[in-house]
């Protein structure tokens, strides 16, 4: 199992910032082609998975910095 979530953090790291960059890309084009996040109201749960994404990425003691500040 842990091998499992290894490979998730792994992949996220790798491919999540290029992701949500392109996304950004294209919203800004195209904003009716995201019009469906607004209409299911997905946008909570987008931010919550790159919020997860960044702290997976940063690591513990860069999160227990934030923390403290």
């Amino acid at each position: 199992m842990l091998k499992f979530f290894q490979t998730i953090s792994r992949f996220m790291g790798h491919y999540t910032s290029a992701v949500v960059i392109l996304a950004a890309i294209i919203a800004a084009i195209y904003p009716q082609s995201f019009a469906w996040v607004k209409d299911l109201g997905l946008a909570n749960i987008i931010l919550g998975i790159i919020m997860l994404t960044m702290i997976c990425l940063t690591g513990t003691m860069s999160f227990s910095e934030i923390c403290q500040q």
